[in-house]
């Protein structure tokens, strides 16, 4: 069995993706700014910014430790043993 977190992995590719539409939508912006097109300058900045907020909510969750593997603090407690 494989110990590689799939999630992560998927985030890592969503991550990697959705970059990519970031930096589309910010040339599409900038020429739809150019070509003096404000209604496609301004649907490009909003599909930039929904980009950029995907991307800072995957990334925050790639820095996020895993939750998994660990064990809760009072399960790492010991019970003292009773004297027999």
């Amino acid at each position: 069995m494989s110990h590689h977190d799939m999630t992560r992995h998927h985030a890592q590719l969503l991550l990697t993706r959705e970059a990519t539409l970031a930096a589309l939508y910010g040339r599409r912006f900038d020429q739809a700014v150019g070509n003096g097109d404000l209604l496609a300058a301004r649907r490009w900045d909003r599909e930039y910014r929904l980009s950029a907020f995907r991307c800072r909510a995957l990334g925050m969750l790639l820095r996020t430790p895993a939750t998994a593997m660990t064990r809760p603090a009072s399960a790492t407690r010991r019970v003292p043993r009773a004297a027999a």
